[in-house]
């Protein structure tokens, strides 16, 4: 298939929707010779942050020289972003070769009666892909929950829950026991587990799931914390901070995200590579000496100061507080239920900005009404927008919702149009957000605006 074809096909599995269960992908990996079985891992849950502290850990492990493989989701303009090898994504004919792959032995030799979704398409073409590139290690993130993920086949070296808060309550439950209960889930016996949690239900959850399988648990949060962070600077172009374990302590480590929710992602994803350094690596990292001789193997991954320094660093992130423009003050950011929300306009208060507008766009299936409430309570307009997926809610819905919050409304035709509509009431001392699902950023930056 081209892949455009590839693309076609995979959105033809969109009517089977969101479906857990780990039958589906186990028996597609068996039948594609089980390739998550050849390559080391890490795995990460949590309800927000989740998809930073991946990027954030792949990053030093680059840094420090193995060959790693990334699995995010969703993607902003392409597919392809889904699936990265050193930091850059695999090419669209690759891409295309890998589903086709999967396609033949679904058509071939697929036999359960209930066919795989999307997301299971997806998560078998990517660890094909880590198979056949023989990463060193691969950074996977849950796809939502964790024990019926379909990622949840893999035997990481190390996970990390980020955080346990209110999402997809349809599906997880409507407690944050029951949440963290899912998110738990991916709790391997023996494997250390790293987490920001800091909801006392939660936690409580977390810890017992570790001690019945003998898991080591690192907390990021709360009181007594294993691993701390301190913010010294902060700006719209990132943050200067300082972090704090047992036996490793790293000062003034910049990271170019914006918002106190980032530096405790940064304390997971430090946390969770100090774990990767009592394991050993199937290969040396991919340096060469002076000389031109291999490195030397070494019995453990080797993630230096200066790795963690270049990679937290070298960090990109989109729609992540993402500033596309200064005068008016522009940020993009993918929160989208209302803990993120509540994180993203908590940061914002503190912007010194005349006027605050939100261009909001909202999938139906989310906690719209209490996100709504939070944006409403700081923002003096809201335009409402539709974002390109069959799953968002009416604008006129989000417009009224925030009617009835006591804050004006109005609805624009598109993400794009609702921006170009904000740029044109803001004067160059206001800002402007553009929030309420990483589809909703997707669009704009497609645009090019």
């Amino acid at each position: 298939m081209r892949y455009k074809d590839s693309i076609i096909y995979l959105e033809s599995f969109w009517k089977f929707g969101i479906k857990l269960g780990l039958a589906r992908i186990e028996h597609l990996l068996d039948l594609l010779d089980n390739p998550h079985k050849k390559f080391k891992s890490v795995h990460v849950a949590g309800t927000n942050g989740k998809g930073s502290v991946c990027v954030l850990t792949a990053s030093v492990l680059k840094k420090a020289g193995y060959r790693t493989g990334l699995y995010t989701s969703p993607h902003l303009k392409d597919y392809t972003e889904r699936i990265k090898i050193n930091g850059k994504d695999i090419s669209r004919e690759k891409f295309a070769r890998l589903i086709t792959k999967v396609r033949e032995v679904i058509e071939k030799q697929y036999t359960l009666k209930e066919l795989p979704t999307e997301f299971e398409l997806l998560t078998a073409a990517a660890f094909l892909s880590f198979a056949e590139e023989e990463v060193d290690i691969a950074v996977i993130e849950t796809g939502l929950g964790g024990r019926l993920d379909s990622t949840n086949v893999i035997e990481p070296l190390a996970c990390a829950i980020t955080n346990v808060n209110f999402d997809h309550c349809s599906v997880l439950g409507k407690t944050l026991s029951s949440i963290a209960k899912e998110k738990a889930g991916i709790i391997k016996r023996g494997v250390p587990v790293v987490t920001a949690c800091d909801k006392p239900s939660a936690l409580k959850v977390i810890r017992t799931k570790c001690k019945k399988q003998r898991s080591m648990l690192i907390t990021c949060a709360g009181k007594g914390a294993d691993t701390t962070v301190e913010r010294l600077w902060n700006s719209e172009k990132g943050q200067l901070i300082n972090i704090s374990s047992k036996d490793f302590n790293i000062r003034e480590l910049y990271l170019p995200f914006f918002g106190s929710h980032q530096t405790l992602n940064a304390a997971v994803a430090l946390a969770l590579l100090l774990e990767l350094r009592n394991f050993s690596a199937s290969r040396p990292p991919r340096k060469r000496s002076v000389a031109g001789a291999a490195t030397l193997q070494r019995k453990k991954f080797h993630i230096s100061e200066k790795a963690f320094r270049k990679g937290f660093a070298s960090v990109r992130w989109p729609a992540r507080f993402q500033v596309i423009k200064t005068n008016p003050f522009v940020v993009l950011d993918g929160a989208h239920n209302p803990s993120g929300v509540k994180a993203l306009f908590k940061e914002l208060s503190g912007l010194k900005k005349r006027k605050l507008i939100a261009v909001v766009g909202i999938l139906k299936d989310k906690d719209f009404s209490n996100m709504i409430k939070t944006i409403s309570g700081s923002a003096d307009l809201v335009i409402a927008v539709m974002p390109d997926n069959p799953r968002a809610c009416p604008a006129v819905v989000i417009a009224g919702e925030a009617r009835k919050h006591g804050v004006a409304a109005v609805v624009a035709a598109s993400p794009k149009d609702g921006l170009k509509r904000s740029l044109k009431l803001a004067s160059a001392l206001d800002a402007i957000c553009v929030c309420g699902s990483l589809f909703t950023c997707a669009d704009i930056l497609k645009c090019h605006i």
